[in-house]
């Protein structure tokens, strides 16, 4: 079996011998490959970079002359092959530098791919990394050549504010503002405009508040959208979160099923309901004690796999680290880092759930506010948004009129204001639903 290195040096001459006879060619190799690593063989790399030069830094003409000229000052003409090599990259005229780009790229990713799997080899027999940290350096490692390798295009800008325009005439006809993935909450939606591609947005609140139903009822008021969606669950069975949405779709009251006193129209609606689920494009993982690599990886094969556009992470503070921190605050710092890295290199929103300290209990105004972010103050920093959800009947009961009511903070948005919406919330069937009533900003 032949185990020669991947690469053509015949197109790599050819290319080279094009640059020098057709100069108008030279910017557009320039940008398509970027660095004189594509080539294979040093001497052609030589030959690259100083081609380059004469492009660039002395703006002049570019032949097999001052290609020799420049590599004679540099002392490089012998390394490059000498004066009869320079000669015979023009004696046959060549005419398709865009199918040599192509084989030399594609010659370059194959090299990349036997260079990255002698690391991955080097890691696993002399280093103390553990198989997390070594796949994850494989992942980015193929997915940073599939980046390099993404073919360079330039928009006009006249074609991007027609664009623009465009999108802003569609705006002013529908009368409805550009949005993200919506939160499927009216006076929410009012606010923060839905959940925007890149984004690290927090969904925080106290033990029981509603955090983990509030996230359901975004992912089940995005059924009609038929938005991809993934939901990673570190502390709820799968079973159980889709016992939850099933109850939340059909408003039927889980205890009253669990005590088994479940009537026909109980029956009905959940079926109903399971109708709905069946047509969505929602994936569950409930694996518990993720660390940040497991959740990365998995990430981006269902991105890849399923064309995911947004996931929910349910939460933070459950996960693990792939490394030993001193503190749990150093870890969940850690942590928080790695899901913003996500968001933007998936370029989806990216929803976390987050634990509260005690702090709020322990003033007089139990409303949270962003220091009570449990853990870390690096949420905060790293966020793009943070919604927390507060129902102060749960906290107060003498609170009567605030019974079937919660508050969704915006605590921090970078884009926009913060301010706070009102929802009704129904435990029996932990759904919350608009109110009536507007906005009430701060």
């Amino acid at each position: 079996m032949s185990m020669e290195i991947p690469r053509s040096i015949e197109s790599e001459k050819a290319l080279l011998g094009s640059m020098l006879i057709y100069n108008d060619i030279i910017d557009d190799v320039i940008s398509e490959l970027g660095t004189d690593e594509v080539f294979s063989i040093e001497q052609h790399r030589i030959i690259f970079r100083a081609i380059v030069e004469l492009r660039e830094e002395r703006n002049g003409a570019v032949d097999q002359l001052t290609l020799k000229e420049l590599l004679k000052q540099k002392k490089s003409l012998t390394k490059a092959g000498g004066v009869k090599y320079i000669n015979s990259l023009i004696e046959e005229e060549s005419f398709n530098a865009e199918s040599y780009v192509s084989i030399i790229k594609d010659k370059y990713v194959l090299r990349k791919l036997l260079e990255i799997s002698d690391n991955i080899k080097a890691k696993i027999y002399n280093s103390d990394s553990t198989s997390d940290e070594i796949l994850d350096f494989a992942e980015k490692s193929i997915l940073n050549i599939k980046i390099k390798n993404t073919k360079f295009e330039l928009e006009d800008i006249s074609e991007i504010a027609k664009s623009i325009i465009n999108q802003v005439g569609e705006i002013f006809e529908s009368k409805k503002p550009i949005m993200g993935i919506p939160t499927g909450f009216k006076d929410l939606d009012r606010m923060i405009n839905g959940f925007h591609n890149g984004e690290f947005v927090i969904i925080a609140g106290r033990p029981s508040m509603g955090k983990t139903a509030f996230a359901l009822n975004i992912m089940t008021n995005n059924l009609r959208n038929n938005i991809p969606m993934a939901f990673f669950s570190l502390e709820m069975p799968n079973r159980a979160l889709v016992w939850r949405m099933l109850c939340s779709i059909s408003r039927v009251d889980a205890s009253r099923i669990r005590s088994g006193m479940v009537s026909k129209s109980d029956y009905q609606g959940i079926v109903t309901a399971a109708g709905q689920l069946d047509k969505a494009k929602i994936y569950i993982d409930d694996s518990s004690g993720l660390n940040e690599i497991e959740v990365r990886a998995r990430a981006r094969r269902l991105v890849n796999d399923y064309d995911i556009k947004i996931i929910f992470i349910d939460y933070i503070q459950l996960m693990s680290s792939s490394r030993r921190y001193d503190s749990k605050n150093t870890e969940v710092s850690e942590i928080s880092k790695s899901l913003k890295s996500l968001a933007k290199e998936l370029n989806i929103p990216v929803v976390a759930l987050s634990q509260l300290s005690r702090a709020p209990m322990q003033r007089q105004n139990k409303e949270p506010i962003l220091s009570d972010l449990r853990e870390s103050g690096a949420i905060e920093q790293d966020a793009d948004v943070v919604l927390f959800v507060h129902r102060p009947y749960f906290i107060d009961q003498s609170k009567e009129e605030e019974k079937n009511t919660a508050k969704i903070i915006i605590g921090k948005q970078r884009n926009g204001p913060i301010g706070t919406v009102r929802l009704h919330f129904d435990g029996k069937s932990t759904r919350f639903d608009d109110l009536s009533e507007e906005t009430i900003t701060i």
